[in-house]
């Protein structure tokens, strides 16, 4: 039994139908002591709002429905609903278009009470920049109507006994402990209309003496989304994504998951043509050059997102 209660803070702006999808998984898998806040930032797509009435009616005694008066973009969002959350309580701030699995929360709770210098944990999925699974910093899309935990059965079963360290979180997932929030305060208000606030944070909170970690199993799936629903900030993103780009380059060099990643690929890639979980797994050749390729991809692929990409997560 988790001794911390978790608050999950979901922000919200338009795509009824991936909320719904998220809220729904949510409550389906939660477990222990936990709360949802869900907080509309002023969505214009009537269906959010049809969405919300449709969840008061069902009367849910573990959600809260907030809703912005005017539009103030993702960080601010994300920094109410850490005023909003309970002052016991740990946080996990997650992407309205995010899935997640059975024994989520209990995942990464145990991440976060192994190690009192651990303040963010992030946990491994399809499509989240350095903690993507198979392929390194890469959408790995996941068939339509495929059922994830597969997925998770696979990863648990090739996952190492240990946390990576992480040079920063990734926003679809992050939980935040207390004790960190409670010590550098939330997110930079200059982030309000961009993407980067996630870095920054951890940058701060490298500064405090705690790390990032990696969840050792995936807790959450997220789909790519077309659409832009908040705009960049450049020049706050040039403050931070510097720092934040070396240091995942050198996080990258090192690959600390490199361990297992040949058998969690095995793995994987037998989930989802539907051949189940294998239990035993041939050995497979060491990956030569991973640590250049792996440096590469992350100049590539992931540095240039940490300062200048527009996604919204």
């Amino acid at each position: 039994m988790r001794a911390t209660p978790i608050d999950i803070v979901v922000p919200v702006y338009n795509a009824a139908a991936d909320l719904a999808r998220c809220v729904d998984s949510v409550l389906e898998h939660s477990t222990g002591d936990w709360r949802l806040l869900l907080i509309d930032d002023a969505s214009p797509d009537p269906a959010i709002r049809a969405y919300f009435s449709e969840l008061r009616a069902r009367r849910l005694l573990r959600v809260t429905l907030l809703a912005n008066e005017k539009n103030i973009g993702f960080t601010l969002t994300a920094n109410r609903g850490f005023a909003e959350a309970r002052r016991e309580a740990d946080i996990l701030l997650l992407n309205s278009d995010t899935v997640v699995t059975r024994g989520w929360l209990d995942r990464l709770s145990r991440c976060a009470a192994s190690d009192v210098r651990i303040g963010t944990i992030t946990p491994f999925s399809n499509n989240a920049e350095i903690c993507s699974l198979p392929r390194f910093c890469a959408n790995n899309p996941w068939p339509p109507g495929k059922d994830p935990e597969s997925l998770v059965a696979a990863l648990e079963r090739a996952a190492v006994p240990t946390y990576p360290d992480l040079p920063t979180g990734v926003g679809f997932c992050l939980y935040i402990r207390r004790p960190l929030l409670d010590a550098i305060g939330g997110f930079d208000p200059a982030f309000g209309l961009g993407y980067g606030e996630e870095n920054d944070f951890c940058l701060r909170a490298a500064g405090a003496g705690q790390h990032g970690a990696a969840s050792r199993a995936p807790s959450a799936l997220p789909r790519p989304r077309p659409e832009l629903h908040f705009r960049r900030s450049r020049a706050a993103l040039a403050r931070a994504g510097r720092l934040a780009a070396a240091r995942a380059r050198r996080t990258a060099a090192r690959d600390p998951p490199s361990a297992a990643r040949p058998r969690r690929r095995h793995r994987i890639s037998r989930a989802r043509a539907g051949h189940g979980v294998v239990r035993r797994v041939p050995p497979l050749p060491a990956d030569r050059g991973r640590r250049r390729l792996a440096a590469g991809r992350v100049r590539r692929r992931c540095g240039h997102r940490l300062r200048l990409s527009a996604r919204y997560r």
